[in-house]
């Protein structure tokens, strides 16, 4: 949708439910009923994964997790990394593809330190791991519920 007044697409306004406010023009608008946002979301929530670090690991044994790591090394169609914990996981029958310094597992937990690979995500050469793994521990402590 772009503003009756100014000519720019809406990306960039205040939205609310029903419409919004041109930043440019400061025109409202209203966003026509197909378009607009349902409170219903097409999300599967089913089968959610737990955000864990090694230490949290062992507490979802046999459930699906999700764990940022640091690539170490690769050993056939497993490999080793670092949690953001700084201890290390073994990632079993990850999928054939190069991988980036720090990648995103999504899988099973298999034990204290290993996870079946279901989704690997390359998040690229460098990752804030701190900041993942204070959320790893505040998806687990204070604000669980909020994650599963």
């Amino acid at each position: 949708m772009r503003c009756g007044k100014c000519n720019e697409a809406h990306f960039g306004a205040r939205w609310g439910a029903t419409g919004g406010h041109c930043w440019n023009s400061g025109k409202r608008f209203v966003v026509p009923l197909d378009a607009r946002v349902s409170n219903s979301c097409d999300m599967d929530t089913s089968n959610p994964a737990a955000l864990v670090n090694a230490e949290l690991l062992k507490m979802h044994v046999g459930r699906r997790v999700r764990a940022l790591v640091q690539v170490l090394r690769k050993e056939g169609a497993n490999f080793v990394g670092l949690s953001t914990d700084g201890h290390q996981l073994t990632i079993r029958d990850s999928p054939p593809l190069p991988l980036s310094n720090f990648v995103e597992v999504i899988g099973i937990a298999e034990g204290n330190q290993s996870i079946r690979a279901e989704i690997c995500t390359n998040f690229g050469e460098k990752a804030d791991s701190l900041v993942y793994n204070r959320l790893c521990q505040l998806a687990n402590g204070e604000f669980k519920s909020l994650f599963l």
